[in-house]
């Protein structure tokens, strides 16, 4: 107990070195990419390391970014919160290899695991869980999705009754799977001209009826846009912009316990990608107003 209440005090302190709108939006503003990478030292970004003094190493600033947050997870002692806590990285590199099938996205099926896009599941593998649990193949088709709901329900057996930690990460774990299930249900009514059969999500309609009903409204929100593309984009926009809010919810007030640490998580995980991304459209040479459209729904 005394190591959690440690971690938590940790965690509060590095609170403030979350990436915030008005951090965003300078980076968004910045008149180049190395004034945009700047931001990052005010976040608390490879601070002690002059390895990464050199602006085109971002991807290096990020992940000691992201190392901070590991080292909360010396508090979990526990090998089925670690295993709960991989197999939302193991949904995200699915969400990943199939938007790798539609010949527009620039990310190579090949190469996707070990590529930076995947940078929270490459990362958080090696770093903190030693590459036990997780299944470091390129999925050959987003059914394997389907066997970590299952296995997600399999876990929900074993807490219905019981007070224990898991329970609480298990619960945002599930909300993240729901999230980005149903996102790929989407993706594949869309993309079924391009391959994607609709017949491998089996279940899929019981399984959101069941556990997922909440999303429903926002799939129906998207639909206003005509460009699909825009649909998808929003779409992420929004169910991000819900699961950042129940975390904020869940740990508001908490100045102890598992929430604090579980919402700082994917918090901290979530700033990253958005980071990369902004620095990416800088240094491809985007507008601020182009990024900025792509961006302003965003809350953190």
């Amino acid at each position: 107990m005394s190591q959690l209440i440690h971690a938590v005090a940790r965690i509060r302190a590095m609170e403030s070195e979350l990436l915030t709108q008005n951090s965003a939006n300078r980076m968004i503003s910045a008149s180049s990419f190395e004034s945009a990478y700047a931001v990052l030292d005010e976040l608390g970004y490879a601070k002690e390391s002059s390895v990464f003094r050199d602006v085109y190493n971002y991807e290096g600033a990020i992940e000691a970014g992201l190392f901070q947050t590991s080292q909360i997870f010396k508090a979990f002692d526990i090998k089925s919160v670690q295993r709960i806590l991989t197999i939302i990285f193991d949904i995200q590199n699915i969400i990943l290899y199939i938007k790798a099938l539609d010949k527009k996205s620039e990310t190579n099926v090949e190469t996707l695991v070990d590529s930076s896009e995947v940078i929270s599941y490459g990362y958080y593998s090696k770093e903190i869980l030693d590459n036990a649990f997780i299944n470091n193949s390129v999925p050959s088709d987003y059914v394997e999705l389907l066997h970590l709901i299952k296995e997600l329900d399999k876990y929900d057996s074993l807490f219905e009754k019981e007070n224990i930690v898991e329970v609480k990460l298990f619960e945002l774990a599930r909300k993240e799977a729901g999230k980005n299930y149903f996102l790929l249900s989407f993706l594949s009514k869309i993309k079924e001209s391009q391959g994607l059969k609709r017949d491998i999500l089996i279940d899929s309609e019981e399984i959101l009826e069941k556990k997922y009903s909440e999303y429903k409204k926002l799939i129906t929100s998207v639909f206003k846009y005509t460009s699909k593309q825009e649909q998808i984009s929003i779409l992420e926009i929004l169910l991000d912009e819900e699961m950042v809010s129940f975390l904020k919810r869940e740990s508001a007030g908490k100045i102890d316990g598992y929430e604090v640490l579980f919402s700082f998580f994917w918090r901290k995980e979530r700033n990253a990608r958005v980071i990369r991304s902004i620095l990416l459209a800088k240094k491809s040479g985007f507008s601020p107003e182009s990024i900025k459209a792509e961006f302003n729904a965003f809350i953190f």
